[in-house]
């Protein structure tokens, strides 16, 4: 697994100040005032506040002497400890896992906790001359780390990141795990019987971004003349360096997302009033069209999309009568919207429109599902085979019959659906639910619920109930009065 760092250098006061609006800095720009929130590739982090509640806006500066602003964290002497908080990275929905932090010259007290709370690593530094390295780290992520003795300042954040794009070994078009004569039958069996293909996108063995008879003739070249090697990905795992229409919804011998380390170096600070919070996550669009994204992210007839507008409300019959129909409002101007295919283009012509875009796969999937330690985590969802219990929505433009198609395609088992809600509710193994979020018909997956049983501490445990009973909340429960439907018809 790739390291995920946060890296933060203290003790160094900065230079300059910066207006609390959405801004990427060069050191040497002079906006006026401090701000009051930032995002480093969609992690928003939030001032130090006090447990008074006092905040300390951020100020800005280039700390480490790279050209580029850095985010400050003024904290005068700091005799009491402030913290600051991290949201999950978005789309990818993961906490920082690594916090590097250099000091100078200053002491320095941090604590960092997970999302429930719980420390779960700190450091102490004493006063020095020399330059001391210190990491805090933690494997499930590190949403708040608290500051006592020293300012603070944020040069650059990483996290973890699942990568969307289809893995696969080009040549391998049964994806059996090697390249063999049997691939070239079934791009045979494919071009002349119409034979349906899992990963179409391995059967292009030239990378010609089609497939035809002389894709079974390089293929022949690749194995019998040992003159020629097909492009990349060959011979691992990997996704298609020249993306093309060419399907590929699922590859056995590939997972269906894969890990990287994403670093941001150059915080946007504060967050406009079009930013979209999406799982945890923020995702701040630009003005601008993405119609080739929006054709890419098409599964089928339809396409759907995310459509932003400058102002609300919208005539949605004039918007429907240029061929896209407005489905689920989700919050800053936008809309989950939709499009036949092979229209995209209308998308740029809409009044009042300013960003349109796909609908980025892992935002579909609830955080939890996305964690390291599925067993651990969802212990009431796993199946003794691997398998996971999800319930599935669907867009409400979806045809009844195919939200249960699309999760039997991926090897999945369909044990109910609710028409009335577009949902279904099946079980699938893990490694498949990238897969199934890249469905344009999909519009999010979460766990099964939790079993309906007396004394049924998982509910209290997952929802992170308990901290409520502790300090400063401080919570008892006396003197409310709770009813209880557990069954019967009301």
């Amino acid at each position: 697994m790739p390291v995920t760092r946060l890296l933060v250098v203290a003790g160094m006061a900065a230079a300059l100040l910066l207006a609390g609006r959405e801004v990427r800095g060069q050191a040497g720009s002079t906006p006026p005032d401090p701000v009051s929130q930032a995002s480093f590739g969609g992690v928003i982090v939030t001032p130090a506040s006090t447990s008074s509640g006092f905040v300390q806006p951020f100020r800005t500066g280039d700390c480490d002497g790279d050209g580029d602003l850095d985010l400050e964290i003024p904290w005068s002497a700091a005799p009491l400890p402030a913290t600051l908080d991290f949201t999950a990275a978005f789309p990818s929905g993961n906490l920082p896992t690594e916090v590097t932090i250099t000091l100078r010259g200053e002491s320095l007290e941090l604590t960092a906790t997970d999302s429930g709370g719980t420390t779960v690593d700190s450091v102490t530094a004493d006063p020095t001359g020399a330059p001391q390295l210190f990491t805090l780290s933690h494997p499930g992520g590190i949403q708040q780390v608290a500051i006592s003795g020293s300012q603070i300042c944020v040069t650059e954040l990483c996290f973890a990141v699942t990568s969307i794009a289809p893995q696969f070994v080009r040549g391998d078009v049964d994806a059996s795990g090697q390249v063999d004569l049997a691939d070239a039958i079934q791009i045979l069996d494919y071009f002349f019987s119409g034979a349906p293909l899992a990963c179409v996108s391995a059967a292009d063995t030239n990378d010609a971004q089609g497939v035809n008879i002389g894709d079974v003739i390089f293929l022949l070249q690749v194995l019998f003349s040992g003159d020629f090697v097909p492009p990349a990905p060959y011979p691992s795992c990997g996704a298609d360096p020249t993306p093309d229409a060419l399907s590929c919804t699922s590859f056995d011998a590939c997972p269906s997302g894969v890990l990287e380390s994403e670093c941001h170096d150059s915080p946007v600070l504060a967050v406009s009033e079009f930013a979209l919070l999406l799982r945890g996550g923020v995702l701040e669009p630009s003005e601008g069209f993405d119609v080739e994204g929006i054709a890419a992210s098409g599964t089928g007839d339809v396409v759907r999309f995310l459509l932003q507008f400058d102002a609300l409300p919208v005539d949605h019959d004039e918007v429907q009568a240029m061929g896209v129909e407005l489905l689920e409002y989700v919050g800053g101007n936008t809309y989950v919207a939709s499009v036949s295919t092979g229209t995209e283009d209308v998308v740029g012509q809409i009044p009042l429109a300013r960003w349109a875009g796909p609908i980025p796969p892992l935002v579909k999937i609830s955080p939890i599902l996305r964690s390291f330690d599925l067993p651990a985590n969802l212990p009431w969802a796993m199946a003794p085979d691997g398998s996971i219990g999800i319930n599935v929505t669907f867009h409400r433009d979806t045809p009844e019959d195919q939200g249960g198609d699309a999760i039997v395609e991926l090897g999945g088992e369909v044990l109910g659906e609710i028409a009335e809600l577009q949902l279904v509710q099946a079980v699938v193994q893990p490694d498949f639910l990238v897969a199934l979020a890249m469905n344009n018909a999909v519009a999010s997956i979460e766990p099964i619920g939790m079993p309906l049983e007396a004394l049924n501490d998982l509910g209290r445990s997952e929802q992170n109930v308990d901290p409520l009973k502790d300090v400063p909340y401080e919570l008892t429960g006396a003197g409310v009065t709770v009813a209880v439907y557990d069954g019967g018809n009301v």
